[in-house]
């Protein structure tokens, strides 16, 4: 989520500008008006601490305010899991589907480049135990998560035998984000898809 920082300048009359720093660095500059200046941010999740300085102006003398701790927390996720069936031709072959995950933040805001990696996993329509499916050649599952999702490329020997299955995934979670573990959805897979 967003913060607002808000510098505020005595005498309210004061003009020219605050100066926001996180620790030792400064991150933005903004215009005192009606004796106020802000600046909206979006931190990481963590501990951070802000401070301000006034500029001063031709009446009035520059300052520094005291440092103010803001402590942010992980956001929560939501992951979905969805299959894409590629083009299938004799050049070039595909065995199955492609299982995507995408990872989102469950507040609505835009993620921050969620990182982290997100195991899928499927149980027989029979029921069972859940079962890590190696995608792309890891066997253990974990898939790396770049631009706010993780694909899984299904290969012969993917799943035990035709039928159908429940496939989900579960989010490990990063500095900003909680995890997070998809909805079981159905799919059928045919005997091409597998050994």
């Amino acid at each position: 989520d967003s913060v607002t920082l808000t510098a505020t300048v005595s005498p309210a009359t004061a003009t020219g500008s605050v100066t926001f720093w996180e620790g030792p660095v400064s991150f933005a500059g903004e215009a005192v008006i009606g004796g106020q200046a802000s600046v909206q941010i979006r931190p990481a999740a963590g501990s951070h601490t802000y401070s301000a300085t006034y500029n001063g102006d031709l009446d009035d003398s520059s300052s520094t305010s005291l440092h103010q701790t803001v402590t942010v927390s992980k956001a929560q996720s939501l992951t979905f899991v969805d299959s894409v069936y590629p083009t299938s031709s004799v050049t070039n072959p595909v065995p199955g589907p492609l299982f995507q995950a995408t990872v989102v933040s469950a507040c609505g805001n835009p993620p921050q480049n969620p990182t982290g990696y997100v195991v899928f996993s499927y149980i027989p329509a029979g029921g069972g135990a859940g079962v890590t499916l190696a995608c792309n050649g890891i066997a253990s599952g974990n898939v790396p998560v770049s631009n706010e999702g993780a694909t899984c490329n299904s290969a012969p020997g993917l799943f035990p035998g035709p039928g159908y299955y429940w496939v989900g995934d579960t989010y490990s979670g990063d500095a900003n984000y909680h995890g997070s573990t998809t909805l079981y959805t159905g799919y059928e897979i045919s005997q091409t898809e597998t050994p």
